[in-house]
């Protein structure tokens, strides 16, 4: 069973929806300045499911994501030292203050482990987070915004690459295909790959 962090975390927080990047110009289409809390949303949502998708491919990131402990600093879990710069790029994205980027952050970041944790529940924890956290790129993808180089930080430059957020029948093809043979495939997509064979 796969699940969408990215929607549910907008339905369980009451977000503003978020916009989709244009992968021509690599920019959000409605992104608005003005609006603080709209900015915020777009910012963080998708980098905390991306900094969830990344500490999941490590046995150290898994070990946390799994764990029944609670956190207030899931910025620096997810991003390690990485995480100063982040919080400075989502300020300036947001025009707001590290402060409250910082916060708003830890609150997305601890609903999203919440709804990946709860999703895990009953099978074995560890895959089962693997599993739904390394099937969420495509959820997040479409609507992080280029310009705060995620991939750069978390050492992933796809995910800055903006043939990524294309969609549509070929781009389609060929994220599964990019998928399968990076071994990000989700299990789910793999047993049904090879239920279709038999």
């Amino acid at each position: 069973m796969s699940i969408n962090i990215v929607n549910q975390l907008v339905e369980n927080l009451h977000l503003a929806p978020l916009q989709k990047i244009d992968p021509t110009t690599e920019k959000v289409v409605d992104h608005n300045t003005e609006n603080t809390e709209s900015a915020l949303t777009q910012a963080i949502v998708p980098t905390v499911v991306a900094g969830i998708y990344d500490s999941a491919k490590s046995e150290v990131g898994l070990a946390v994501l799994a764990s029944d402990a609670t956190s207030s600093d899931w910025l620096t879990l997810l991003f390690g030292e990485q995480a100063p710069t982040l919080k400075a790029r989502l300020a300036a994205y947001t025009a707001t203050t590290e402060t409250i980027a910082e916060k708003v952050f830890d609150t997305v970041a601890k609903e999203a482990v919440a709804i990946l944790r709860n999703a895990a529940k009953g099978n074995d924890m560890r895959t089962a987070i693997r599993d739904i956290a390394g099937a969420q790129k495509p959820f997040f993808m479409s609507y992080l915004p280029t310009s705060l180089h995620v991939g750069q930080l978390l050492g992933d430059t796809s995910l800055d690459d903006s043939t990524n957020k294309m969609e549509g029948p070929v781009s389609s093809f060929l994220h599964k295909l990019e998928s399968a043979l990076s071994g990000n495939e989700s299990k789910d997509a793999a047993d049904e790959k090879k239920d279709q064979r038999m």
